[in-house]
């Protein structure tokens, strides 16, 4: 046969495909990256931050479950694992592709029955097949002649069509996103709310949507382009109500909250509480007189005279001669049956009064802040004071506070006018991503000179600080001495 003819023209380039679909909560991983440990941050590179929020749940193919911790670019972002279960084990790479919005771990279940054990059969052990027979070695055989060359050969066929060209460049369209355009309360579980948001274009009854510092909602119902009705879910991580949403959070789609997971271990022991003052002790009441003693009974029965010896022989007047023994003691009588008991005799006067106890005085205030207010806005930290006198006292504090950020709070007992003298003090670090009620008891003891003021101050670390006070209580009890 002839030489293979010349590659005819290529054909001419295929029609542009059809615009893309808007962007939704979807993108892809476009550079593989190390699953860091739970908690910790690690930079992701993807097609589109477009859709993503800060604090929002995200679903990594391959990876598991994280939280956006902020956005630096239109396609880097900085994530936090979450450690769920299923989620792949720290150290290894993980390449997606796939990137979804993700839901709140569910609450954990109660652990399955055990189930039964399955037993199986061994089967026999087959038989050794036997070794085939190595076959004899062939013959090489001869070389051929060239054979002479063929005649050209004539022009080649057109070459196909090339191939259709690439799709064409995704079109504008309204993704899975807005933001809250006016601050709204956050409602009770199961309430609904209404809310003001850029766009409600891509909503639908029925549909799961997280709010950045509110949490899960449905779509109830939709009004208009910009007004929307929703209910709140009440999961995991929501903020508690009455708190107010502000303006400018994001708004993205939610997901389903999970299945409960097994059951978790039991908390340590919570920390015992204050104990009770003891009351006074009651006055003791005066003793009675004695009563008369009741008469005598009547004397016992006198018993036999025992008999007297046979007399001797009259002797010679001699000496006199020692005097005889004595004979026995007869039996004494039965005891006489006990006299019936005497009548009581009158009450005597009451004794004299007792010395007073040693006295004892008990004080103290309690602080409640206006819904919202943060340990920021008091700048002085003052969170409740007690004017108490001269004298020895014990103290107790008690502050409890609510926090969604990582942030360290500080409570101290201070005397204020002795240039801020610290009784006592005590500190709490809160998690970051959720919202958490901490408290912590502070107690002491002091002795003032003259009268003064305790304070109870708390401070947060955190700049801004969210630790918004829920109660604040200062307690002092005075007493006569204090041991060293």
């Amino acid at each position: 046969a002839g030489p293979t003819g010349a590659t005819g023209p290529t054909g001419a380039t295929g029609p542009a495909g059809t615009s893309g679909a808007a962007q939704g909560d979807y993108t892809t991983v476009t550079a593989s990256f190390v699953q860091p440990s739970p908690g910790g941050p690690t930079p992701v590179e993807v097609g589109s931050t477009a859709w993503m929020v800060v604090g929002q749940y995200l679903y990594i193919q391959g990876g598991g479950f994280y939280t956006v911790i902020n956005i630096t670019s239109p396609t880097n972002v900085n994530l936090a694992s979450l450690g769920y279960p299923g989620d792949t084990t720290p150290g290894l790479v993980v390449s997606g592709p796939g990137v979804s919005s993700g839901g709140v771990q569910g609450p954990v279940g109660l652990a399955g029955p055990q189930g039964t054990p399955g037993i199986g059969l061994i089967g026999p052990i087959g038989p050794a097949g036997a070794t085939g027979a190595a076959g004899p070695a062939g013959t090489v055989g001869a070389t051929g002649a060239v054979g002479p060359t063929g005649p050209a050969g004539s022009t080649g066929a057109t070459g196909p069509t090339g191939a259709t060209g690439p799709a064409g460049v995704s079109g504008p369209g309204q993704g899975d996103y807005t933001t809250v355009t006016t601050s709204f309360t956050q409602p009770s579980v199961d309430t609904t709310v209404p809310v003001v948001v850029g766009s409600t274009a891509w909503m639908v009854p029925g549909q799961y949507l997280y709010i950045q510092g509110g949490g899960f909602y449905t779509v109830s119902s939709i009004a208009d382009s910009t007004n929307v009705v929703l209910t709140s879910l009440g999961y995991p991580g929501d903020v508690i109500p009455e708190t107010t949403v502000i303006a400018g959070s994001g708004v993205s789609s939610g997901g389903v909250q999970g299945p409960a997971g097994l059951l978790g271990p039991t908390g340590p022991q919570g920390i015992m509480g204050v104990i009770g003052l003891t009351g006074l002790p009651g006055a003791t009441g005066a003793t009675g007189s004695t009563g008369p003693a009741g008469p005598a009974g009547p004397a016992g029965i006198t018993g036999p005279v025992g008999q007297l010896g046979p007399s001797g022989a009259t002797g010679a007047t001699g000496p006199a001669g020692p005097a005889g023994v004595a004979g026995p003691t007869g039996a004494v009588g039965p005891a006489g049956a006990t006299g019936a008991e005497g009548v009581s005799g009158p009450a005597g006067p009451a004794g004299a009064t007792g010395p007073a106890g040693p006295s004892s005085n008990a004080y103290a205030a309690f602080a409640t802040e206006a819904t919202g207010t943060t340990l920021a806005d008091i700048p002085t930290g003052i969170v409740a004071t007690l004017q108490i006198p001269a004298g020895s006292y014990l103290l107790w504090g008690k502050f409890s506070f609510s926090s969604s950020i990582a942030q360290s709070v500080n409570c101290q007992i201070v005397i204020t006018g002795a240039g801020g003298y610290v009784i006592d003090t005590n500190d709490v670090v809160t998690p970051a991503f959720q919202t958490v009620f901490e408290s912590m008891s502070l107690q002491g003891s002091v002795t003032l000179a003259s009268s003064g003021v305790i304070g109870l101050t708390c401070f947060a670390g955190a700049t801004p600080s969210d630790a918004v006070p829920n109660t604040g209580s200062l307690m002092a009890l005075q007493v006569g001495t204090l041991n060293p």
